[in-house]
This record gives C-alpha cells, structure tokens and sequence, in this order.
C-alpha cells in the first residue's frame, strides 16, 4: 500500500502487476495499468468507499480480464473513460438500477464479447461512446 496524497497521474503500464493498491490519493485522475496480468477490476485495490475518488481515465487495456464487472465502478464517481481492450473479456455484469451517467467512453476492442454484448451495453450506457471490436468476429 502506497500513500501518494498528491499524485494526479500514476503509469504503471508494461509491467508484471496482478493487482494494485494506492490509499488516500483523492488528486489520482489517471490511472495507466495497460500490459499487467490483472485479472479483475477488483485486484485495483485503489478506491475510496465514501466516493471521494478523482479517478477520470482507467486503462487497464492488455490485462487477463475475463469478467468486467461494473459493480466495482461505483468507488470512481467522476471516471470519464475506460479501456477495457484486448482483455479476453466474455461476461459483463452490470448492477441493477446504476446508471453510470458520467462514463463518456467505454472501449472494448480486441474482447470476447459478441454484437448481443454490445447492444446490451449500448442500452444499458446510452450516453456512452462505445468503442467495440470482438476477437470473435464483431465490429
């Protein structure tokens, strides 16, 4: 556990990581975890219960995603972007009655997901650009 109260942009991209977790950093906007093994959105140890996260972009591109699991998202209040890509991603759970309404990009290229996925998404995020390409054969 590292306590880095002013660090506003934290890149740890190309490295071995299976998870991650970084206390009382409130100023944290952007968090570049790209080519770890992180295998779970919750292995980002990173978040703060009461809500008082920054965190606006999150790639954890590259990863061993197989679930993303947006339950976890609600500790990041303002998070503009994710990166999900090139994680074989083939299950989305998604909590009943949250909105999400401050997520404006969502990438999901290069994953196991399948047009239904998307157009599920798209429903369930309409104010989400979706950037969506499956290994499987989707757009």
């Amino acid at each position: 556990m590292y306590a880095l109260p002013n660090l506003s942009v934290l890149d740890l991209a190309g490295n071995q990581f299976e998870s991650i977790s970084v206390n009382d950093s409130r100023l944290l906007e952007s968090l570049n975890l790209q080519d770890n093994k992180i295998r779970r959105l919750s292995d980002l140890g990173y978040f703060d219960k009461k809500g008082r996260s920054n965190l606006e972009v999150l790639n954890v591109s590259g990863n061993t995603i197989k679930v993303a699991d947006f339950e976890y998202l609600q500790y990041f209040p303002v998070l503009r972007v994710l990166d999900l890509s090139g994680n074989p991603i083939s299950t989305i759970k998604f909590p009943r009655g949250r909105s999400f309404a401050q997520l404006k990009t969502l990438i999901l290229t290069d994953t196991h997901l399948n047009e239904a996925d998307f157009r599920w998404l798209k429903h369930r995020l309409p104010n989400t650009d979706i950037t969506f390409s499956s290994v499987m054969g989707g757009r």
